[in-house]
């Protein structure tokens, strides 16, 4: 039995979509004259995006069990 192929995937547009759909990015910026500690801090991290969810889930648990 053969399938008919009516339409190309397209990865790209499929990605884009996922993206829309279901990626949230939050960004912030850091002041390298003011908050260079914390510059400093974040460079040490091998996972920065692990590390600010850690913290994050910690905090969220600590509020909870107030």
């Amino acid at each position: 039995m053969k399938f008919k192929v009516t339409e190309e995937f397209n990865q790209g547009q499929y990605t884009q979509q996922y993206i829309k759909e279901n990626i949230r990015q939050i960004r912030f910026t850091l002041n390298q004259r003011t908050e260079q500690d914390l510059i400093d801090w974040m460079d040490q991290q091998p996972n920065k995006q692990g590390y600010l969810k850690q913290l994050i889930r910690a905090d969220m648990e600590s509020k909870r069990n107030l």
